[in-house]
């Protein structure tokens, strides 16, 4: 009776009988069979290696403090902790990793962490971690879903962003809230790749939003109370602000230089602020009786021509502003 011997995964030799007329034949098909499925694992999936490619629409696995590479694309793949991930496939995978994990690239992929997650690049990605988030200059039309977050925008980019952890119900005039658990720091302006022209959307956040908006960007916070700052750089400057209801809200206009923005819901909430220098707050009479009204919305010029308009909103009082 012929024996086939096999090679498995331990090294070790094991035998599968064969008997019959075409024992012989049987045997040699199988040998072959085998090799070749045992050839064909090895390079799809080696989690005992300190990196791997993934080249698989199969699920494969990662090991603890690895490095993988994701070529192929509408896959899933799965990771384990503490590992570097590279995504240059054509995109459109399912990536599942667990806790301090680092993910760069990816185009339109659906990505998944235990905790902990940071994101380099990638494009339209959906991203949902529980746990902290920070992501880094991905563009495109972005999902992400993160107890709390910290995201640095692309120009020409749109961001959905849901904080899941309760931010603060309170202005924090003098430094950042005691709680940083439910905190989501947005930066437009300072980012690689350049700010500008961003849609960030928080609306349906639960974290306090503390935002650095650039250039033609429009920034909507959530019920949480937010802190947006507008850092503008010269007359040419704009940006649409929204606080979110519920929770008060303070708008900041930083730099004294110029710009038109507007602020599309500040009588939403009870106690939303503007933030403004202190040798304006020390003008700020003459600046309300300077105000227009038009169509229900009010235009207010400071000192340095930043013109800021409240739309829906027709009357205002030196106590809506706060002096830095």
């Amino acid at each position: 009776m012929p024996v086939v011997t096999v090679i498995g995964g331990s090294n070790r030799p094991f035998s599968v009988p064969f008997s019959g007329q075409n024992s012989g034949r049987m045997g040699r098909a199988f040998e072959r069979s085998m090799g070749r499925a045992f050839e064909q694992s090895a390079v799809a999936t080696r989690s005992d290696d300190s990196s791997s490619t993934a080249t698989s629409a199969d699920t494969v696995p990662g090991a603890v403090n690895s490095a993988g590479t994701i070529t192929q694309s509408n896959g899933t793949f799965e990771y384990a902790n503490n590992t570097s991930v590279n995504d240059s496939s054509a995109g459109r995978n399912n990536v599942h990793v667990g806790n301090n994990d680092t993910i760069t690239g990816g185009i339109q992929d659906t990505i998944s962490a235990a905790g902990n997650l940071q994101v380099n690049g990638g494009s339209g990605n959906h991203i949902t971690v529980n746990g902290p988030l920070t992501f880094l200059g991905g563009s495109g039309d972005t999902v992400l879903q993160s107890e709390n977050a910290s995201i640095y925008g692309t120009g020409n980019s749109t961001y959905h962003y849901v904080g899941t952890n309760q931010g603060a119900t309170q202005l924090y005039f003098n430094g950042e809230q005691p709680d940083s658990k439910g905190i989501t720091h947005f930066d437009s302006k300072d980012t690689t790749g350049g700010g500008g022209h961003i849609l960030f959307d928080a609306s349906s956040s639960h974290n306090s939003l503390v935002a650095n908006v650039g250039n033609g960007d429009t920034v909507q916070g959530g019920s949480a109370s937010d802190t947006i700052s507008v850092h503008n750089m010269n007359e040419h400057d704009a940006a649409t602000l929204s606080g979110g209801s519920g929770a008060p809200n303070l708008f900041q206009f930083l730099n004294d230089k110029g710009g038109q923005y507007t602020i599309t819901d500040f009588g939403s909430a009870a106690g939303n602020k503007v933030g403004i220098s202190s040798s304006n707050m020390g003008n700020i009479q003459h600046i309300l009786d300077s105000s227009t009204v038009s169509g229900g919305d009010t235009t207010i010029s400071l000192d340095d021509q930043t013109k800021i308009t409240f739309l829906h909103t027709t009357h205002l009082k030196p106590t809506d502003f706060h002096g830095f």
